[in-house]
């Protein structure tokens, strides 16, 4: 290899953090980064509903709040939602002391128990979100948070996402193997990196109920790592 060619591929080594490696069939090949993203705005919320109930006993405070569920769940479903968008996913009882300065808050008199649950929401249509929630708190839901867009079928922007990735790595093997002074030869190996693509949010996102509900957009980018070989 020539001098050139050597401080030329250390050069890029530097930057795509390997020098070109040896294949089983002997061929030279060396290894880029693709990034890609696609944009696109969002179909679907996520919302938290939080329920909360004071009650002299632990069985009064769970039943209590147990049927201030039952009537959101039921208000929900009256309107429209369907019954796999709407799911528990919390549920706690605790000990409610009087307080006395500088004890700990268990050892005051016992008050009562407080039971409290959440339900996740998912709306697939964003503009009924006001209408969902104020019929929730009108049954009994004392807090709203936990909002988050999303999109409901993701596969076509994430796709979107995987073409302008591969297309990044591709032009930017090309302009190594050029200035390295070899022809680009064929894609040997190509992966995913990361457990999923990921998702970036725009804007939107609020846990304030009096606040304006933007969607904003959201971007999802996908990261690859491909390995090229060399024409000598």
């Amino acid at each position: 290899m020539r001098l050139e060619s050597i401080l030329v591929w250390s050069a890029i080594a530097a930057i795509i953090g390997s020098y070109p490696a040896f294949g089983a069939d002997g061929q030279r090949s060396f290894v880029v980064i693709g990034e890609g993203q696609s944009t696109v705005v969002p179909d679907l919320v996520h919302v938290v509903l939080g329920i909360s109930t004071q009650a002299d006993t632990a069985s009064e405070a769970l039943q209590t709040n147990s049927q201030k569920a039952e009537d959101i769940i039921s208000k929900l479903q009256q309107d429209k939602v369907d019954w796999r968008d709407i799911q528990t996913v919390n549920l706690q009882l605790e000990p409610r002391y009087a307080s006395s300065p500088g004890l700990d808050a268990r050892s005051g008199r016992l008050l009562g128990y407080t039971a409290s649950s959440s339900i996740h929401l998912k709306v697939r249509d964003i503009s009924r979100l006001g209408t969902l929630i104020d019929g929730a708190v009108n049954k009994g839901a004392v807090a709203v948070g936990g909002i988050r867009f999303d999109i409901a079928d993701p596969a076509t922007a994430l796709n979107a996402a995987r073409e302008h990735a591969f297309d990044d790595a591709r032009q930017r093997a090309e302009l190594y193997a050029k200035r390295a002074g070899h022809p680009l030869g064929p894609l040997i190996s190509l992966s995913e990196e990361g457990p999923s693509p990921t998702r970036e949010y725009g804007g939107g996102a609020s846990d304030a109920l009096a606040a304006p509900l933007a969607p904003g957009e959201l971007t999802l980018r996908v990261r690859i790592r491909a390995s090229y070989g060399i024409t000598q």
